[in-house]
């Protein structure tokens, strides 16, 4: 500040402090206002360092006279080097005035030799703005990178209608769904751009960040065209899964399946277009579309089951589906849902459902049998008035307790085939041979390795499947008309109907079964949750 008095005092106008900023309307540095908050404190040392010992070289050391000096540029350098600023102390006791040589001496002391801005230099020397600084260079920015993207040509999800006759109908006729032909592309990978390289003000270039490319991989009947397409590698339906595009291969059976056919087993899936007889097998990844009706045969599907028409099983029918089963009525049979089950007609039959059970469309009639739900079961009748014993259980995840049970299976085999693979280890001990003995070992300690890692998997997923409980608060029994010898089960509350009740829901409240009037009778469709 002694500068600037001292300079101030034969100013005819003088102000009371100097102009220090480093970013006005007039001057933009290519800085973040947080970076030019760093760089003002940076700078008002540099400067402050510098009129200390501008002070010392212009005056006297013992009698603090000025001595005539000429003008100084003082240059200050961002910390990224993408900027610099002049500032000019004036010069003391009648000394020369600053030239333009002495501006660009003060730059090439910093090595700055990009993006000078002549104007600004010309415009300080000619005005002679002195304690002030003066944006007189500017480095360029690299460019901005853009990430790697995939475009996918096909929705993930197909509009699927909400009402439940029409999504049996346009699942029986897919058309909402791709269906692709083979070398269809599915996705396409758009690369990484990485953006322009900048230049800091000494001319030292500056690479644009980093971008990374979109991950692309394959999913079932996929394979890559070039590097950067996905398509299609056989005729099948689109569908998303796990994070990746999927072909589902169909097989059509134009008619139906006499009785005692071979086994079918396909990996996609399976549309009958007539009736399944007695004695048939139809295993398949997918969904099993059967378009007639099916009587004392095994059907298992990795998706859903449809059914046009319906099951009569003569107590010997079994169905079992990942997702959902849907049919126009179930008789004599059983049937397994991962998700839910839909139909008009439950007679003498023993539905288990992971989720949830509907039975209101058409006649909406449940009788004799067993009805097993983890949340919710729907009917408009409950019983008959013959007083048939119903048997309805809520809170219970069926399937997967019979996913434990094979698990566990599963599990004592594979331990078997250890303890076998143990002892060949200890048999071969015996051989004379060294070199036959280390290849036998090899071969019975690689098996037992095997079995091992595929004992872990499933003990994980047993493990997984068992710490799976059921908010019992949230089981209901929705039924319309609910006939006496109806026994009601969820959690540890029991019940049984000792009368005619109509329009209730039952849940657990405590440990005890409490029935509530609704208006179940003819709800609508939007009225009730969605049966998928």
């Amino acid at each position: 500040m002694d500068l600037w008095t001292e300079w101030q005092a034969g100013q005819e106008a003088p102000k009371a402090r100097p102009y220090l900023r480093l970013a006005d309307e007039d001057s933009a540095p290519p800085l973040t206002l947080e970076q030019l908050d760093s760089e003002a404190t940076r700078c008002a040392l540099r400067l402050l360092t510098a009129a200390k010992g501008r002070w010392r070289l212009t005056h006297d050391k013992e009698t603090g006279a000025p001595v005539p000096s000429p003008a100084q540029p003082i240059l200050y350098l961002s910390d990224d080097r993408m900027a610099a600023w002049i500032m000019i102390f004036p010069p003391v006791a009648g000394g020369a005035p600053a030239e333009i040589q002495d501006v660009r001496d003060a730059m090439d002391a910093y090595l700055v030799s990009s993006g000078i801005d002549e104007t600004a230099v010309a415009r300080i020397v000619e005005q002679q703005i002195y304690f002030r600084l003066v944006l007189v260079a500017c480095g360029t920015l690299p460019g901005k990178s853009t990430d790697g993207s995939v475009e996918e040509l096909f929705p993930r999800q197909p509009d699927t209608p909400n009402d439940e006759d029409m999504l049996v109908a346009s699942m029986l006729n897919p058309s909402y769904i791709a269906k692709l032909e083979k070398g269809t592309p599915i996705c396409r990978r758009i690369p990484a751009r990485r953006g322009r390289p900048g230049r800091t003000v000494l001319g030292a270039e500056v690479e644009a960040p980093p971008a990374q490319e979109a991950l692309l991989s394959a999913g079932k009947n996929t394979a890559f065209s070039g590097s950067d397409v996905l398509e299609s590698s056989t005729e099948g339906y689109l569908y998303f899964e796990s994070g990746h595009f999927h072909v589902q291969q169909t097989l059509t059976v134009p008619d139906g399946l006499d009785e005692d056919s071979d086994t079918i087993d396909f990996d996609g899936d399976v549309w009958i277009g007539g009736d399944v007889f007695c004695l048939n097998v139809i295993r398949a990844t997918g969904s099993v579309v059967v378009k007639g009706s099916v009587e004392n045969s095994f059907i298992q599907a990795g998706k859903n089951v449809i059914i046009f028409s319906g099951v009569v099983g003569e107590d010997e029918a079994t169905i079992r589906a990942g997702a959902c089963v849907f049919a126009k009525y179930l008789e004599h049979c059983i049937v397994y849902a991962g998700r839910s089950i839909v139909c008009e007609c439950s007679i003498c039959s023993h539905l288990y459902s992971d989720d949830h059970i509907s039975i209101l469309k058409g006649r909406g009639v449940t009788v004799g049998g067993s009805l097993t739900a983890a949340r919710l079961i729907e009917a408009s009748i409950i019983g008959s008035q013959s007083e048939r014993s119903t048997q309805i259980v809520l809170g219970e995840h069926p399937c997967s307790r019979d996913d434990c049970r094979e698990l566990e299976q599963r599990l004592q085999d594979i331990a078997a085939e250890a303890a076998e693979a143990e002892k060949a280890i200890s048999a071969n001990e015996r051989i004379e041979d060294e070199s036959s003995k280390l290849i036998a070992q090899a071969k019975d300690r690689l098996r037992l390795t095997k079995l091992r890692l595929k004992e872990q998997q499933l003990q994980k997923r047993l493990d997984a499947i068992k710490s799976e409980s059921v908010d019992l608060s949230g089981c209901e029994l929705r039924g319309g008309t609910i006939y006496p010898k109806t026994s009601i089960t969820i959690g540890p509350g029991s019940f049984c109907v000792p009368e005619m009740l109509s329009s209730c829901t039952f849940k657990l409240v405590g440990t005890n079964i409490r029935a509530f009037a609704n208006h179940m009778a003819r709800r609508s469709a939007a009225e009730r949750d969605d049966a998928v």
